[in-house]
Parts: structure tokens; C-alpha cells; sequence
């Protein structure tokens, strides 16, 4: 049976079934309802309106939250790449139980110097197509029937450019992320719309959904992704045909090539590590640090769910380090910085910072970001000693108190950001060195001094009291000053002030703390 029409088949049964759902939730027991997802699920897997630019915030000021879809989405993506046309063909089809809305929003993320990369052909609905529109990076489908259960079957193809982009073919490693159509999240009954992209920064918003995974590439290219691979088959063709999933995940990333190699050590008993490189010397690089640096954050933090994470080393020129689900990525060229342990420890605080508890990156970039940038400082207390932490945290202070730029692609220039509070979106830069100093530079400061103010027991604490109630979780602001409440409420005021008051008086007013 064509792989399309497996995909419609399973769509119509699904909508069936869900709605079936529906009904026993108000004749029967819950258990019918478990019942029938449990069965769609082992089914399936057996077949295989803008963010608002917003400006300055006043202080006291805390951006309104999206509300989580309320049920987990599921994803059943069967896909080909095809290497001589740079292009990946595909067939999404997404399970909502209870649509939200009388129409459909999903974002089609710009990753890449491309400006629309995803193309859409098709959208069908228990087997029949229905109209559609894309607009302002989105795909919209209207006229659907508010709180129902739902299944689509989109039909896309996704072009991937021969370039160091995040979404790109160079030097023999295939980065696809962002490929496939993603819901939309929501805020105040209303779709959020897709955040424009700039050069710089995480301009996306996703809610944690199921993912099943089927991808089909020419064999020969070893394969990592943001969850553990089920099985790849060979076939006749020459190629393999991977599966993943069912994987509870933010957004499914893989990153391919033929010549990458890797060494793996063990967390703990449920979590192993990959370091993976097209180089046996940056393996070797980073491996000792990879490990000192997981099991200090598991530690200080916590343990993971997830039993994979994976540290790749991406050839010299492509982005620089940046995350996905369980995946931490490094430019070769950093490995060269004098500042490399710092983005290489930055990128794997991510793994409990953005995977495990997530966020909703284009509103709060700093509430991942600034955890990250915090923990890579603890870890270089923890390797180096304490003298090396509070080296660092005066280095750090002298560039936020005299506004000069955290990024690493303009240390030191002057920048003007005396206005800006931390919880200003990503929509609210127009530059890297004012977004740097904001939500990444300004939070590391924050946590700094908490742990001042609090002590060593009660700020870490808090810390594993924040991750622990928000594992698997998308969490907010609030949900930050609510760990704080819950440990330590006589610091909850000096956290307020970091996140809500506008930069030049923060500096005038915590200056005598760090001198």
C-alpha cells in the first residue's frame, strides 16, 4: 500500500476514533478514552496575527502568557531526502484531541538563508483536501469545526541549501532543523504568530508534542536526532529507513553526515552521552570536558528523562552553538576560542535548561539562556575552583555596568540598552550585542547575586526545586518566582527587580553588590 495513503487511512481513523472519544468521556469512564489513544497510538506506530513588536516594557511589567495546548499534538512525519535536488518531501499528519480554535495555525520556520523553505501541496481531512493558506511564515487552515478532535494529512517539501546555515547541506553534514510544519502556540484565546527571524538568537515558539518520526536518506550517512532511533532498515533502493518515536519532544532535529564518528560514556544508568565529530582529535577535545560538565549538572540540577544526549562538533563556519531536543551543537571553529569551555558547557546546560524544562524561547529568551550561561559559570567553579568563578563574575560586571557588549562576535563594543527590562521578546532586538547583554549577560548577573543574597544551600535549592517542578513542563517567569517563593520568599523581591526594572536604574541600584 502507498505510503500516502497509509497516511490518509490512518488520519480517517484516527478522527473517527478520537471523536468516538469524545463521546465516552461523557457516557463511560475515562479508561475508554485511555483505551482508545493507547490502541490509535500503537496503530500509528505500527505503519509507520505576529508576535507584536513590543516595546520598551515599563517596570513591574511581565509580557502575558501563552496558555499550553491543552492536550499533547502528535506528529506522524514520514519523510525522504533526496540529496541531488537538496530537498526533503514529506507527508506530516498531526493528531489534535480537542481543536482550539475554528482554524489551524502552523508555523513554517525560516532557519536558513531561505526565505520560505517549506512549501506546502496539500492538506487533506479524512481523505479529502481542504483549503488552505500560507502567509507571513504560517500555514493556515480555516472553517474547521472548534473542539473536536482533529487529524491532517500536509503534504510539504522543504528546500535545504548547500550552505553553513541551520538548515543547510555543507562540507559533508546534512543540519535539518525546523524542516517540517509546526503548531502554532497560543496566548489569550488568539495563534500567535510565527516570530520574524534575525541573525541572531532562537525566534521560535513550539509546545511539547509526541513525535513519530520515519525518514528515509541514502545509506551510508550516520544519523543523530533529538531522540533514540527505534530501527533503520535497509532497503533495495540503496537506502535506509530510520524510525523514531513515539518521543515526547519540543521539535525533532537530526543532523547527518558519512564521515562522523563518536564516543559515548554513561551518564547514569538510563542516560548515555554522545560526543560526535567528523574529527577523532575534537572528539577527543571535548570529551573529558562533556563529562565533567553532565555530571556536575546532574548533580547540581538533577537527572534527565531523556536516555540520549548528543554533543556534535558541525564543521568550521556553520552557526556557531546552538540547541535542539537532547542535541548540543559547536562550530569547530569555537573550539579554537579562548573561550571554547565556555560555549561548549553553555550548549549542554541546555539539555536541562530548554530540553528537559522549556520555554517558550521568543518571549523570555533569558529564562533558558540565562540558566544556561549561569550553569557553564558553576561548572567552571566546579573544574577550576572558586577564584576562577569570581574572576569571571568581575569580568562580567564591568561589562553590564559600564554597557559594553557581551557578544562574542563584538566583546567589548559599546552598546545603548538602558531602557530594556530582561523579559523584553525576542521581537523587541534589533541587534546581538543588546540581545547578549539583556537576556544573557544581565540573567548570569541575576543568579549571581541571588546566590549571594540566598547562600549556597537555599539558591540550589531553588534551583532544583525550579527544575524539578517543571521537567517536561513549559515553563514562565512565574513559574521561576513561584520556585523562589517556595524556598527562599524573602529573595523573591530582589528576583522581581532583576527581571522587571529597566536597565540603567538596575545598574545604579546593585552596583554596591558586586564591589
Amino acid at each position: 500500500m502507498p505510503g500516502r495513503l497509509k497516511l490518509q487511512l490512518l488520519s480517517l481513523v484516527l478522527t473517527a476514533a478520537m471523536t468516538f472519544s469524545i463521546v465516552c468521556l461523557f457516557i463511560g469512564p475515562n479508561i475508554v478514552f485511555q483505551h482508545l489513544q493507547g490502541s490509535a497510538s500503537r496503530w500509528a506506530t505500527s505503519i509507520h496575527s505576529n508576535i507584536p513588536v513590543r516595546g520598551i516594557l515599563p517596570a513591574g511589567s511581565l509580557l502575558p502568557e501563552p496558555t499550553s495546548t491543552p492536550q499533547t499534538p502528535q506528529y506522524t512525519i514520514d519523510a525522504v531526502l533526496t540529496p541531488a535536488s537538496h530537498l526533503i518531501t514529506g507527508h506530516e499528519v498531526c493528531q489534535i484531541p480537542d481543536l482550539p480554535d475554528q482554524e489551524l495555525h502552523f508555523y513554517l520556520f525560516s532557519a536558513s538563508t531561505l526565505t520560505n523553505p517549506i512549501q506546502i501541496q496539500d492538506v487533506q481531512m479524512n481523505l479529502h483536501s481542504v483549503p488552505f493558506r500560507v502567509a507571513n511564515g504560517e500555514l493556515i487552515i480555516p472553517n474547521l469545526k472548534k473542539g473536536n478532535p482533529i487529524s491532517l494529512d500536509i503534504t510539504f517539501s522543504t528546500s535545504v541549501p548547500a550552505a553553513p546555515t541551520r538548515l543547510g547541506e555543507f562540507s559533508g553534514v546534512w543540519s535539518l532543523d525546523y524542516w517540517y510544519p509546526i503548531l502554532a502556540v497560543r496566548s489569550d484565546n488568539k495563534w500567535i504568530g510565527r516570530p520574524v527571524p534575525q541573525n541572531f538568537g532562537d525566534p521560535f515558539l513550539m509546545d511539547l508534542a509526541s513525535y513519530t518520526i520515519h525518514f528515509r536518506a541514502p545509506a551510508g550517512v550516520h544519523w543523530y536526532a533529538s531522540a533514540v532511533p527505534n530501527e533503520t532498515k535497509s532497503l533495495a533502493s540503496g537506502e535506509n529507513l530510520t524510525t523514531w518515536g513515539p518521543s515526547l519532544l519540543r521539535n525533532f532535529a537530526l543532523f547527518g553526515s558519512s564521515s562522523f564518528q563518536e564516543r559515548t560514556f554513561q551518564l547514569n544508568p538510563e542516560t548515555s552521552v554522545q560526543v560526535v565529530g567528523q574529527e577523532k582529535s575534537d572528539i577527543d577535545q571535548l570529551f573529558n570536558l562533556t563529562q565533567q560538565t553532565t555530571h556536575f549538572y546532574q548533580t547540581a540540577f538533577g537527572a534527565l528523562t531523556t536516555k540520549v544526549i548528543t554533543v556534535i562538533v558541525m564543521p568550521s563556519q556553520t552557526v556557531y552553538a546552538h540547541e535542539y531536543p537532547n542535541l548540543a551543537l559547536l562550530s569547530r571553529d569555537t573550539l579554537s576560542w579562548p573561550t571554547s569551555s565556555h560555549w561548549i558547557t553553555h550548549e549542554i546546560a541546555h539539555a536541562w535548561w530548554f530540553t528537559e524544562v522549556g520555554t517558550y524561547k521568543a518571549l523570555h529568551p533569558w529564562l533558558d539562556e540565562g540558566l544556561a550561561e549561569y550553569s557553564s559559570l558553576l561548572a567552571e567553579e566546579a573544574i577550576d575552583g572558586k577564584p576562577a568563578y569570581q574572576s569571571t563574575i568581575k569580568q562580567d560586571w564591568t561589562l553590564f555596568s559600564t554597557s559594553k557588549s557581551y557578544s562574542p562576535h563584538s566583546s567589548g563594543a559599546p552598546i545603548e540598552a538602558g531602557g530594556l527590562t530582561m523579559d523584553t521578546p525576542y521581537s523587541s532586538f534589533s541587534d546581538d550585542a543588546t540581545y547578549y547583554q539583556i537576556e544573557y549577560l544581565r540573567a548570569l548577573l541575576m543568579y549571581a547575586d541571588l546566590r549571594q543574597s540566598m547562600g549556597d544551600t537555599a539558591f540550589f535549592a531553588f534551583l532544583k526545586d525550579f527544575y524539578n517542578k517543571n521537567q517536561q513542563k513549559t515553563a514562565t517567569p512565574e513559574s521561576l518566582m513561584q520556585a523562589m517563593h517556595d524556598v527562599s520568599p524573602a529573595n523573591e523581591q530582589l528576583l522581581k527587580m532583576w527581571i522587571e526594572t529597566p536597565n540603567a536604574v538596575l545598574i545604579d541600584t546593585v552596583t554596591s553588590r558586586f564591589q
